[in-house]
């Protein structure tokens, strides 16, 4: 919805941009160490709160995950493809795809992946089979690029 997403972005309060104080060598015989002071101290405490989340992780139940089915609209899979498709779209100026068109879309990516597999699976143990066959031969025969 549109006009939610503008309600929300009028609700975000921007601070004011501060520069940091970054150091950067102007040659490789120049000493500085780059980068900022406050870099170091907000990685460590992104490290402390990634610690804690990881505690509390463990007391909850695991993730289970979704198999992917485009013909079932009530899990909202192939909603959620089409709406973060179309925000791109939008941030790129690039044309949007319709409901059905991005369902269509979804539907012949899974055969595709499927068939890819197949055929580089195909490949692979043609390749294993030379080798196999012609065992006295070196492998750097087979080369051929």
């Amino acid at each position: 919805d549109t006009e939610a997403l503008r309600k929300m972005a009028a609700a975000v309060k921007v601070t004011d941009f501060k520069p940091k104080e970054l150091k950067i060598k102007v040659d490789d015989k120049d000493t500085t160490q780059e980068g900022c002071l406050d870099d170091d101290e907000a990685v460590r405490q992104l490290i402390a709160e990634m610690r804690g989340l990881g505690a509390t992780l463990k007391d909850s139940s695991p993730c289970i995950p979704a198999d992917f089915e485009k013909d079932d609209d009530s899990n909202f899979h192939v909603s959620f493809i089409a709406a973060a498709a179309n925000m791109r779209a939008r941030n790129y100026s690039i044309p949007e795809a319709d409901f059905h068109k991005v369902k269509m879309i979804a539907g012949k990516i899974i055969p595709a992946i499927a068939t890819t597999t197949a055929m580089t699976t195909g490949l692979v143990s043609a390749e294993l089979l030379k080798l196999v066959n012609h065992k006295d031969r070196k492998v750097e025969e087979f080369k051929n690029a």
